[in-house]
């Protein structure tokens, strides 16, 4: 499966010394660990390898705009850390990967129900429905709704873009893995592998 990662430049110096990159969770955002920790559950519970000691996976762009492409570096927000970026591109065995919805990923993260509705109407009736629920019950529903995310079928109508945008995670980057980089900013040389 063809990938592709931003990650600072040093990663690749990591990785050209070291063999190998992992994600260090102390650089993860902890407003969100709860989600993250949920996710390592799922690759978890289908079977994904999930080396010892290892918290939290790496993150990489599987699909932009309905195609398996790289990310359109001129247009994604690197704020001001843009000039220490690269785009690595790697090829990563399937079984090794979970694919999920970016946009529907925003549910897990916010901690908020992720409805199946396909337009206004079905909205308010999912969310009336959710709302009348016990808390308990609530919060069960809440995380069961969140298996709608490892959905990427392509579907495009005025309500949703499901798979237009797919996000993927895997346990480490190791040097058979990448194919080449680029980078973010134009003073620093792009390769192939």
């Amino acid at each position: 499966m063809r990938l592709w990662t931003i990650q600072p430049l040093e990663v690749l110096e990591i990785i050209k010394q070291e063999g190998e990159f992992v994600c260090n969770p102390n650089y993860s955002d902890s407003d969100f660990k709860r989600a993250y920790h949920w996710l390592v559950k799922q690759m978890d519970n289908r079977g994904i390898e999930h080396p010892y000691g290892l918290e939290l996976p790496i993150w990489a762009w599987y699909k932009t705009d309905w195609e398996n492409k790289k990310p359109d570096l001129e247009q994604e927000d690197f704020s001001d850390s843009r000039k220490n970026l690269v785009c690595i591109e790697l090829e990563i065995n399937d079984k090794d990967v979970l694919l999920t919805d970016f946009y529907a990923w925003h549910h897990v993260l916010n901690d908020s129900f992720l409805d199946s509705s396909h337009d206004e109407k079905e909205w308010d009736l999912q969310h009336e429905w959710y709302d009348a629920l016990a808390p308990e019950k609530r919060q069960i529903v809440k995380e069961e709704s969140w298996n709608d995310i490892f959905n990427i079928t392509p579907t495009q109508n005025e309500w949703i873009a499901r798979g237009r945008e797919v996000q993927a995670v895997f346990w480490k980057i190791t040097k058979d893995m990448i194919k080449g980089y680029e980078s973010v900013h134009p003073c620093v040389k792009s390769a192939k592998a």
